[in-house]
């Protein structure tokens, strides 16, 4: 049941914050999810990038905007 957990949200616009390092700084990628696998996930930015999940702290998920958003251009 785990292994599909990401396939809802392939598509989706994602920031991936990575485990900081030793100098304190956190850092993020931003991209659309393309893919992934047991290993890590595939982000579409303006080429693909492959981050594993050893390096990955916590992915957010950006909701696609409703109907009534797209209509209105309210966000």
């Amino acid at each position: 049941m785990e292994h599909d957990l990401l396939d809802d949200y392939l598509d989706y616009s994602i920031i991936v914050y990575i485990v900081e390092g030793t100098s304190g700084s956190s850092a993020t990628e931003k991209g659309i999810l393309h893919d992934y696998d047991a290993s890590g996930i595939l982000l579409k930015q303006h080429h693909l990038c492959f981050i594993p999940f050893s390096s990955i702290r916590k992915i957010e998920i950006k909701a696609r905007p409703t109907l009534w958003q797209r209509i209105t251009g309210v966000s």
